[in-house]
Formats: structure tokens, sequence, C-alpha cells
């Protein structure tokens, strides 16, 4: 994928799974799958929001402060029996083998930040913070998909104390759906595993029926920027695939059809023209491809009351 495309895809994939998981239900549905394998051990009202916003100063020994700008992608706090922790989501669309380094990153300055919040209380604590990755690109994850796998074994005597706990890269596609019990993480593991498995064809997805926001991320994760600008124009919050893939099939080939006469009208008049003055000048030609349906039209009406090249152009400003 080029650079500029995918970039475009990042941010729009951050954009709605920011808006997906904000939502505690889907949270901790999600937690529940990956971690417990579907037993319900973190509710909806478990979870409290987060700041997100990471970022944080140092203070270097010449006096100077070094500011440090980072963004997580969504934090919860989870209080379970009274005790208190974070957990966090990092999403992954595609391969980055600097991902662990960065969440390490990031939850050192979560920490950080937790220090600086409390300086002015008498008793200082910290709490405890997990963060997972989701990753939902297609192709296997290369690489470590712990921070323990990255690192050299420890000496024997040592690794309780120096192993760093964290949840290892999930990959999406590998989930079993079946230990979701709610309905969004469901169809988004589910639409995405038969995406995947049929090579980027959406037909698959026929018959199914998801909320506004899944489809989205279906349609993001699948490269098909019409039919996500078509699912946005919807006014329902519930989509079913199988109509707004006939919907997009119709356009599709209606699209198809207007292009194919605007090309073939296109030819006709470039002929007719080229054969009355010869080869037409480059302005022209730009001109001509760059006509509507309805230009065109009124062109091939005077064609034969043109008597010199530029009121080809003239016809077609007007």
């Amino acid at each position: 994928m080029h650079r500029t495309k995918r970039k475009k895809k990042g941010k729009r994939c951050d954009a709605l799974l920011k808006v997906y998981f904000h939502d505690s239900y889907r949270f901790a549905d999600m937690m529940n799958g990956i971690l417990f394998h579907g037993q319900q051990i973190i509710t909806s009202s478990m979870l409290e929001d987060y700041d997100t916003d990471t970022s944080t100063y140092f203070e270097s020994h010449q006096a100077k402060v070094v500011a440090v700008i980072r963004n997580r992608d969504m934090i919860k706090k989870v209080n379970i029996d009274g005790k208190v922790g974070l957990i966090a989501i990092e999403n992954q669309s595609h391969v980055d083998r600097k991902m662990l380094y960065r969440v390490r990153e990031y939850d050192s300055y979560t920490c950080l930040n937790q220090y600086y919040y409390q300086q002015s209380r008498p008793k200082k604590f910290l709490l405890h913070i997990m963060t997972v990755i989701l990753y939902y690109g297609p192709k296997p994850w290369k690489g470590a998909k712990s921070f323990n796998e990255l690192a050299l074994q420890a000496p024997l005597s040592l690794q309780e104390f120096m192993n760093y706990p964290m949840v290892p890269i999930v990959s999406i596609i590998d989930l079993d759906y079946h230990y979701f019990h709610n309905q969004d993480n469901q169809n988004l593991i589910k639409g995405l595993q038969l995406i995947y498995r049929f090579n980027g064809n959406l037909e698959m997805l026929e018959g199914m029926i998801v909320s506004k926001i899944v489809a989205s991320l279906l349609a993001v994760f699948s490269d098909d920027d019409e039919l996500y600008d078509m699912i946005q124009m919807q006014k329902k919050e519930e989509v079913n695939m199988c109509e707004s893939m006939r919907i997009f099939r119709e356009n599709n080939i209606q699209e198809g059809i207007r292009k194919g006469r605007a090309e073939g009208r296109i030819d006709t008049l470039t002929e007719l023209l080229q054969h009355k003055f010869g080869i037409l000048s480059q302005d022209t030609m730009t001109k001509l491809k760059n006509s509507d349906e309805k230009k065109l039209r009124e062109l091939s009406i005077h064609i034969f009351d043109i008597h010199h090249e530029k009121e080809i152009i003239e016809i077609l400003m007007s």
C-alpha cells in the first residue's frame, strides 16, 4: 500500500477505534474475551475513563525541562473488588516491530504522570498498568509478540525480579469470536476474519446486519473508501451489509455506464474535431477529458458550426 494511503487509513482507523472502545461495554467484553476466554470478570460498571494524554516532561541536569508529547489510543481505570488498576489498548493496523518498545515507553510515562499528579499528596501511590496491543492486519505478525521474546534469558536466580509482564500482541484474526458476548465485538472479529480469509472480498459479509461503526471499520480495513463514504451517508445506526453491498454494486455499475458513455462521446468528438482541425492542442484535449456530459452534448450539437479550435474551448467553458 502506498505510504500516503496507509497514513490516511491509519488516521481513519485510529479515530474510529477511539470512539469504538470509548464504549465501556465493548471495552470490557474485549478484555474478557482475550484475557479470560469469555468469562465475565470485568463489567462495564467497573470501568472509568482515564486521560489518554500521556504527555509528560523531564528535568535535565542542566535545569532544563524537556517536554514529551504522547497520546494513548484508549485507557480505562478498572475497579475489581475495591482493587484499582489501569488497562490500556493500543490499536495497530500494520506490523510495526517498534510497537513493543513504544508501549513500554507509554507505560513508563503513564507512571511518571501519576507521580507528578500526586506530588502535593502526603501519601503517594501508583496504579498498576497493563497494555493490550490489538493487531487488525491480514498478515501474521512478524517478529516478537511480547517483550520477553525480545530479551535474552535472564539469570535464573533473578528472573522473577527482572520479568516485565505484558500481554502479548493479540491478532484479531486469531481470536475465537464465540468468546465475546458484545454483538459489535463479535461482528467486528467475524467480519474481519471473513474479509481476510477471502482476500478482501466484501461480498462474504452479505447477510450480516451490523452497527454503523462496525460497518465503517470493516470498510476501512478492507481499503474500500467508496463503501466507507456510502456508509457514512446512511442515517440509520444499523447497516445491512447485504443491502449496502447491493446498492454499492448498483452505484458502481451506473457510474461505470456513465463513465463509459462519456469516454465514448469524448473519443467520437476527438475523432471528428481532429478530422476537421488536425491534431488538437494539449489544452483542448484536457478540457475535453474534464468536461461533464452536459458540456459534451452541447459540443456535439454545435460541432458543425465550429470554424476555429478556440471555439471548442469557448463552448466547453461557457
